[in-house]
């Protein structure tokens, strides 16, 4: 039930295709600037909701990234001792 959406990407991996598992650290492309936009950046989006193919991201809730509590690599924890 969560969903991420990348935009304005100037190319994707060869290994990202929809509904990839993705894990931290993974690149997943090169930002770009398609579209109706000044300059090169990466739209991302965190989604909630049902997933429903060919309808845009209808019944999909948006949610502010910044919203969510911090989340820490364990590996780097472990470098703290």
């Amino acid at each position: 039930g969560v969903y991420t959406r990348y935009a304005h990407l100037n190319y994707i991996e060869d290994d990202i295709k929809p509904g990839a598992v993705l894990v931290y650290g993974h690149p997943i492309g090169l930002m770009g600037k398609s579209g109706q936009v000044t300059g090169i950046h990466l739209h991302y989006e965190i989604l909630t909701g049902t997933y429903r193919a060919g309808v845009w991201g209808r019944g999909l809730k948006s949610h502010n990234p910044f919203d969510f509590p911090p989340w820490y690599d364990p590996r780097l924890a472990q470098l703290d001792r």
